[in-house]
């Protein structure tokens, strides 16, 4: 899974820095048969190690090259809390090509230095729309 597409999500809603990963895995013999045999799993970031998440679920939709398009669910109580926050949120992404050939952030440092530095995640208000 190193090499990889993946997105790093960084959050504190209250209950402490979250970390999470979401990565996009290829079959392994390629994806010959097409893109939509891809699938996308997420996990906890724990020190080196990437755990499971219960009750999150993610789901792959395929690849209309050069988009990949998926979507998360992650409970609020992974975010070590019990509810949506009524003061907002600090958050960074990061996103990481295949290979780690390139890489983007939301505070446009590293991925490893944004997701191990919640000091400079920003802040973000929800709104309960």
């Amino acid at each position: 899974k190193s090499e990889s597409f993946r997105v790093d999500l960084g959050v504190d809603a209250g209950g402490g820095p979250q970390r999470f990963r979401i990565h996009i895995v290829p079959p392994r013999g390629g994806v010959a048969g097409g893109s939509q045999r891809m699938r996308a799993e997420l996990c906890r970031v724990e020190n080196a190690a990437c755990a499971p998440v219960s009750s999150a679920r993610v789901h792959y939709f395929g690849a209309d090259q050069p988009r990949i398009t998926f979507e998360a669910l992650i409970p609020w109580s992974a975010f070590a809390i019990e509810a949506p926050p009524t003061d907002g949120i600090t958050f960074d992404l990061a996103v990481v090509a295949w290979y780690r050939s390139r890489w983007m952030s939301l505070t446009g440092r590293p991925p490893s230095q944004a997701m191990n530095d919640p000091s400079r995640w920003r802040p973000y208000t929800l709104d309960g729309r």
